[in-house]
């Protein structure tokens, strides 16, 4: 998850739908408590017939890059002791979102084909990998001379060049 989410929901499941507490808390991994998400332990109360309940973590969103970090969130038994089972117990992965990113061709094509009955061919941009800040790059439109059968400029395109 985005880091830029601010914090993750964790449903806990009330396996046997009767009256119970649970205790449920973080445990660090390489993201630390504080700095990356704060920590949390608290006691969840059951009613008869409550099929789950869900806890809140918060994420920390800092604007400085870091490497992908996770903590471990675990269910364990009133008094402290960690449960066993499989599924008691997972992984949160924060992605940072502190990357500028790329930008690339929404087409994966190399090559784009353009019916020359239409007036406009469109070539749009997505950025990748990335979401923090503005960023921005050149592009101009070029005539390719390897082919014979390649489009020439003013004839059947406008040269055109600026900032995106």
């Amino acid at each position: 998850m985005s880091e830029a989410c601010h914090f993750v929901e964790i449903k806990v499941l009330n396996k046997s739908g009767q009256q119970s507490s649970i205790g449920v808390r973080t445990v660090e991994a390489t993201a630390k408590p504080g700095k990356d998400y704060i920590s949390m332990d608290q006691k969840l109360e059951f009613k008869n017939g409550e099929e789950f309940r869900a806890v809140k973590i918060e994420i920390v969103d800092d604007e400085q890059w870091n490497e992908d970090r996770e903590f471990q969130v675990e269910l364990y038994e009133i008094g402290g002791k960690a449960l066993q089972e499989l599924d008691t117990r997972c992984n949160v992965l924060i992605i940072d979102d502190d990357k500028p990113g790329n930008l690339a061709f929404e087409s994966k094509k190399g090559t784009i084909r353009h019916v020359s009955t239409i007036e406009k061919c469109v070539l749009k941009v997505v950025r990748t990998g990335g979401a923090d800040g503005q960023i921005k790059c050149r592009y101009r439109t070029r005539a390719l001379k390897s082919n014979p059968r390649s489009a020439e400029p003013d004839r059947d395109f406008i040269m055109a060049e600026g900032l995106l």
